[in-house]
């Protein structure tokens, strides 16, 4: 190991912040806390649920990068439901690796070997990727199909000391799927974390504005505000569906729908 790649690692071992900030980046304080959660609580199972631009993106960068240099032996897989949006995230470990001057082995647009042999991997959320074993980032999480999660990703760490790490980041797509359920009734298992845009600096005031003005209300509350809504073009409202495969259902009053409920004569007559 040359000396300038020891001196890196030695500074940037502590957290991934501190890798962002030896980037030139100035991580928000939700940043700060979800990178150190995630590299120092050992079976970390984190949620992100952020606004547009928010940061999500470079943050995994950051986090796939210190992985691969101080956890190398690991491979980090970056997950999303393209190979598109999966590729951006390795530009973004790209990019960090550039401006903390690391050389890299290998260098395509679907994967990473940094110089300690670290890999980060990009993949899209399909069934076709099985095999795989590694921590997982899965980005736009709540648009990864529950069979695709539940078994295909989820069993890539099976075999990681500790249960390994599971982040998945993503604005709302509203009260359906894994990401929903596991933000809204997983306990204490997931840490959460919630960034809508009155967190993110980024963000103005007058764009928050414009965009509100221009989007049904229900698309800005979930992009702007994280707000898991229900289905805007929906019959049923999700807790009246949710009460129908129940066996009590107070104060829902259902049609009889029993063969002796029709007058069959009537309707061969009609």
């Amino acid at each position: 190991m040359n000396q300038r790649l020891l001196q890196a690692l030695l500074r940037i071992a502590a957290t991934p912040a501190v890798l962002m900030h030896e980037a030139g980046y100035t991580p928000d304080d939700w940043q700060e806390d979800f990178l150190h959660q995630a590299t120092t609580r050992p079976g970390f199972r984190g949620l992100l649920c952020t606004c547009r631009q928010a940061g999500k993106s470079t943050s995994f960068g950051a986090l796939g990068v210190w992985l691969a240099l101080v956890r190398p032996k690991t491979d980090t897989i970056v997950v999303a439901p393209s190979q598109r949006q999966a590729n951006e995230l390795i530009r973004k470990a790209h990019t960090i690796c550039e401006r903390l001057g690391l050389p890299l082995i290998r260098d395509a647009a679907t994967y990473l070997v940094l110089p300690t042999g670290g890999r980060i991997i990009a993949l899209p959320g399909t069934g076709a990727v099985r095999g795989y074993t590694g921590n997982i980032l899965a980005d736009e999480g709540a648009w990864l199909a529950d069979p695709v999660m539940h078994g295909v990703i989820m069993p890539m760490l099976s075999t990681l000391p500790g249960g390994g790490i599971l982040a998945a980041a993503s604005t709302p797509a509203g009260q359906r799927g894994w990401y929903y359920s596991w933000w809204a009734t997983g306990g204490d298992l997931y840490q959460r974390w919630k960034v809508p845009w009155t967190e993110c600096p980024r963000i103005t005031p007058a764009y928050e504005r414009t965009y509100r003005a221009s989007v049904p209300a229900h698309v800005a509350a979930a992009e702007l505000d994280c707000s898991f809504e229900a289905s805007a073009g929906g019959v049923f409202r999700p807790t009246l569906i949710d009460a129908a495969f129940t066996r009590e259902q107070t104060g829902l009053l259902l049609p009889d729908f029993t063969a002796d409920a029709f007058d069959w004569g009537a309707e061969a007559a009609a």
